[in-house]
């Protein structure tokens, strides 16, 4: 199993429909192709985690490279796992842009206190919540 982790900016802002389209199809294509992760978008940034199986990560990856949504796609980091960090999650959620995405199934809080959960930090996590933490403070 592999994870990959990904920065890139919109092309333009997203809109309340542009994240929930893109949520809902990553969710159904993520559950088809044993995907699960977790997408940050804030101030027109987008930061994603994707974990499953080698191939399926690599080719979502090339497909999301090529995306017109967004552009300067940039690779953090990868490597192997062995067992997920975001086992229940198609795809995971979080954006600080609005409070209505609070409703939405699948929409966390990363920078909420109970969002890591265990004892298991892996940097996949830990990226994300410094990327939440760092938004949240732009936006006070």
């Amino acid at each position: 199993m592999k994870y990959l982790i990904y920065i890139s900016s919109a092309v333009k802002p997203m809109t309340d429909a542009d994240l929930t389209a893109i949520l809902k199809t990553s969710q159904a294509n993520n559950l088809r192709d044993n995907i699960t992760g977790m997408l940050v978008y804030s101030h027109g940034t987008f930061m994603q985690t994707l974990e499953g199986p080698k191939k399926e990560v690599d080719v979502l990856f090339d497909k999301l490279c090529i995306d017109t949504r967004h552009r300067h796609v940039m690779k953090l980091t990868e490597g192997g796992l062995n067992e997920r960090n975001f086992p229940e999650w198609s795809m995971a959620f979080a954006t600080f842009t609005t409070q209505a995405f609070n409703d939405l199934k699948g929409f966390v809080d990363p920078s909420s206190r109970n969002f890591m959960k265990g004892n298991n930090i892996h940097e996949a996590f830990s990226m994300l919540k410094t990327f939440a933490e760092h938004h949240q403070l732009i936006k006070k």
